[in-house]
C-alpha cells in the first residue's frame, strides 16, 4: 500500500507541465481551478491504466503514434508557454480569494489538466512502459482486485500530491505582487518552453528514424 502511494507521489511530483500549470492557475485562480487541473491529469492517467489492463499497450509502438504524440505535444506546450509570457506582460489578475473560482474556470481548467496529461509522451511512456511492466507482474503474482488496489493507491499519491500543490499556490496567491507574479509565469514560460522544444526535437528524431 505504501509504496504504491509513494509510486503515485513519485509520478506527479516531478516539475512538469501539468505541475507548472496548476501552480499557474493555482496563483491566478486559486485552490479549485488548480486541483481541477490536477484531477484533469488523473483523468487521462485513469484512462492510460484502463488501456493498459485491456492490453493495447502494443499501439504505442506504431511509428506515426510517436510522431503524433511529440507533435501535438510540442504544440500545445508552446501554446501555454506563449501564454505565460504574455501572462508576465500583464498586471496582476486574480479572482477574489474568499470566493471560489466559476464553474467555466474550474471546468476549463479540468480540460487544460486533461488535455496536458493525454497528448505528453513523458507522461504516456511511464503509464505503459513503467506501470505496464508493474501491472504485468503483478497480475501474474496475486489476483485481479490486489491489482486494482494497487492502482487506486497510485491514484491516491497522485491526488495527495495535487492537494498539496494546489494548497501552496493558495498560500502563495496572499503575498504576491506584480514581480513575484511575473517570475512565477516566466519561470514556468521557460520551462514549457523547454519541453515544447524537447519533444519537437523528438519528433524530428521519430521523422527521421522512419523515412531512414
Amino acid at each position: 500500500m505504501i509504496s504504491s502511494i509513494l509510486l503515485g507521489i513519485a509520478l506527479a511530483a516531478p516539475v512538469g507541465p501539468i505541475s507548472l500549470e496548476m501552480i499557474k492557475r493555482g496563483v491566478r485562480f486559486g485552490f479549485f481551478a488548480s486541483l481541477a487541473i490536477g484531477l484533469g491529469g488523473m483523468t487521462a492517467d485513469a484512462l492510460f491504466m484502463l488501456l493498459i489492463y485491456f492490453g493495447l499497450t502494443h499501439f504505442l509502438t506504431i511509428e506515426i503514434v510517436h510522431i503524433l504524440l511529440f507533435f501535438f505535444g510540442s504544440l500545445f506546450l508552446l501554446k501555454l508557454s506563449i501564454e505565460s509570457i504574455n501572462n508576465t506582460m500583464k498586471p496582476i489578475d486574480t479572482v477574489n480569494q474568499n470566493e471560489a473560482p466559476s464553474n467555466r474556470i474550474v471546468l476549463n481548467s479540468y480540460v487544460i489538466g486533461f488535455t496536458i496529461a493525454l497528448i505528453n509522451p513523458i507522461n504516456i511512456l511511464f503509464w505503459f512502459g513503467v506501470y505496464g511492466s508493474v501491472l504485468s507482474e503483478s497480475a501474474h503474482n496475486t489476483s485481479i482486485n490486489a491489482v486494482f488496489y494497487q492502482a487506486m493507491f497510485i491514484f491516491l499519491g497522485i491526488f495527495l500530491w495535487n492537494v498539496c500543490i494546489s494548497t501552496l499556490s493558495k498560500l502563495t496567491s496572499f503575498v504576491m505582487n506584480q514581480r513575484l507574479y511575473q517570475y512565477i509565469h516566466g519561470f514556468a514560460a521557460l520551462l514549457l518552453m523547454y519541453y515544447s522544444l524537447h519533444f519537437g526535437y523528438e519528433c524530428i528524431q521519430s521523422i527521421r528514424v522512419a523515412l531512414a
